[in-house]
């Protein structure tokens, strides 16, 4: 059933895609690549918006934490800067042994959710320390700088996109880009481009995620608290703790966990 129900919001999207794609190309001769930038980009900060309130749930029940839990939890948030609705737990169990946790939403929607499993497997200690660094991506402002560098990205390839319609048009021999039947090419164009922006994005996103774990290590202080969350979390998601240098770079979003367990062993306090 979540594949099911997967499928058909991907496919919503990607016909919403196409729609406005073609849509713009008709009325934009020359601009229609930054116009369908801008659009994307709105569309992806509406989803931020709505996914606590309208997907989330379509995957997972939301349930009450223990007030004790929640009020350390808000207690933290307000410690860091934070504003949230509220504290949930999702149930996490039922699908994977997976640990997880995260804040969602923007504005009223923004709230802390839990992995049942999480809770159930870490020490209270151990849950601070894993939204003290979720908390630090707000507190350093890594949601602003994300959107900015995703603008960068969005209307980058767009414009690749536009650059190569004219040409892809003339080897196909149509009249004009917005012809449906060179549509592949334009989707074969958009995923090489995020190919090959890959590597910049997941280096921008672990130097992004290496300063949230310093903000969690100098917020909790206790860096062997951090040490045993990053040993449960690889242990349970699977996580390879040293990935080969090519692989790291490629793909890898976050530091590997061991060179995050290396630098909380040598934190100091400050640095």
């Amino acid at each position: 059933m979540d594949e099911i129900k997967g499928g058909v919001l991907s496919l919503i999207l990607f016909l919403v895609f196409v729609h406005a794609l073609y849509f713009l190309m008709k009325r934009f001769d020359m601009t229609w690549w930054a116009w369908m930038a801008l659009f994307w980009f709105l569309v992806t900060i509406i989803i931020a918006k709505v996914t606590p309130v309208l997907v989330i749930p379509l995957f997972f029940k939301y349930s009450p934490v223990t007030e004790g839990l929640r009020s350390r939890i808000m207690a933290l948030a307000a410690k860091c800067g934070m504003k949230i609705i509220n504290v949930y737990k999702i149930d996490f169990s039922k699908k994977t042994r997976k640990l997880n946790a995260a804040v969602v939403g923007l504005g009223n929607t923004r709230r802390v959710i839990l992995a049942d499993n999480l809770i159930n497997e870490f020490t209270s200690e151990e849950v601070e320390g894993v939204l003290a660094h979720e908390f630090g991506h707000h507190e350093l402002r890594h949601i602003q700088k994300t959107i900015v560098f995703g603008i960068i990205t969005t209307f980058l390839s767009f414009y690749i996109l536009y650059v190569a319609s004219s040409q892809v048009a003339s080897f196909f021999g149509v009249e004009g880009v917005s012809d449906i039947t060179i549509f592949p090419s334009f989707m074969l164009i958009l995923f090489v481009m995020s190919f090959l922006i890959l590597p910049a994005q997941n280096g921008f996103s672990r130097a992004l995620e290496r300063s949230a774990d310093l903000f969690a290590l100098r917020t909790t202080g206790d860096k062997e608290t951090f040490i045993s969350l990053m040993r449960k979390l690889a242990d349970k998601n699977l996580a390879d703790p040293d990935p080969p240098k090519i692989i790291k770079f490629l793909f890898y979003s976050h530091p590997p966990i061991s060179e995050r367990i290396d630098m909380a062993r040598k934190f100091n306090g400050s640095t």
